[in-house]
């Protein structure tokens, strides 16, 4: 074997050092070129940031600004459209004290002689006949106040209630029919009303009208807390009620009267004695005489006994 030369040995190096650089090179540069990339992305973004910040500073002040726009003009709107509930914090006092009759205190009194009230001022002023008042009726009110249904669709207790009523109406004049109409906004404290589907027919000063009137409800309020103790049955009082075999929607369970509205007497209207505002009590001092409260259905618990103690039926019309 012949001895290296000095000139092998070079060609051996360089050789060697070629093989390690192109290693190295793959081993090290691309994941550091990656690595730039990846940070260059970071960078950008960041600049791009910094450079809208004014922008976004001043949007943040509009979106502020017109925030409390929004909220001091809610509050008027909600201080005219909705009607305070009052809910309690428990279940059951809620559903005694603002769903059950109170003297004409509860929710379903005070929303109905609004309605009321709205349409005897359309009657004076405009000449407006309300042909069907028993279209007013609310949800279903007892036994069980952990399934109160407060406008009879799924709404619970809020915090968006919906209000749907088929109007007839007779008038005069379709001017004084049109008045009636825009004048809807004006109702305070029953929701937001939405009228849709108007149909006119007849001639002055015969004329005849029906129309929907949707009222919304928003509701601030925080839900009363359920009562796992309590729960509808027949035991609760009768048949009537949500949690009753085969009832009506009653208060709370009369199979003869329902509260809020139903075929027999009811809460408000309907065509038999009604409480409030019902065909034979009248629409605006009609000819009728009113009934006691839930005539026909004897005491809230279904009997036909004396109301049960401390009730708030005292048999007397509001």
């Amino acid at each position: 074997m012949s001895r290296l030369t000095i000139l092998h040995i070079n060609i051996i190096g360089g050789v060697v050092s070629v093989i390690l650089a192109v290693g190295l090179y793959f081993l090290l540069i691309p994941p550091a070129q990656k690595k730039i990339k990846q940070n260059q992305a970071v960078f950008l973004d960041v600049q791009g940031r910094a450079m809208s910040r004014a922008t976004n500073e001043n949007n943040l002040r509009n979106a502020l600004a017109d925030q409390q726009r929004v909220a001091v003009l809610y509050g008027a709107y909600r201080n005219k459209y909705m009607p305070g509930l009052g809910y309690q914090q428990n279940a059951i006092r809620t559903m005694m004290t603002v769903f059950w009759p109170n003297q004409g205190k509860s929710f379903p009194e005070r929303y109905a002689a609004a309605l009321r009230k709205f349409m005897n001022g359309e009657k004076r002023s405009n000449s407006i006949g309300w042909n069907n008042p028993g279209v007013i009726s609310l949800g279903s009110f007892g036994p069980d106040p952990n399934t109160i249904d407060a406008d009879g669709v799924g709404g619970k207790f809020g915090p968006v209630l919906h209000y749907t009523y088929p109007m007839q109406v007779t008038a005069k004049s379709f001017a004084g029919l049109m008045r009636h109409i825009r004048n809807w906004p004006a109702i305070g404290r029953c929701g937001v009303p939405v009228i849709d589907n108007v149909q006119i027919s007849g001639n002055s000063p015969n004329l005849n009208a029906t129309y929907t009137v949707k009222l919304t409800v928003m509701v601030d309020e925080k839900a009363p807390t359920p009562d796992s103790r309590v729960s509808g049955s027949s035991a609760a009082g009768g048949a009537g009620g949500p949690g009753g075999p085969g009832g009506m929607r009653g208060y709370p369970g009369s199979s003869g009267s329902s509260y809020p509205g139903s075929s027999g007497s009811s809460y408000p209207g309907s065509s038999g004695p009604g409480y409030p505002g019902s065909s034979s009590s009248g629409y605006s001092g009609g000819g009728g005489s009113s009934s006691p409260p839930y005539s026909g259905s004897g005491s809230p618990n279904g009997s036909s006994g004396p109301p049960p103690r401390g009730s708030n039926n005292r048999g007397s019309s509001d």
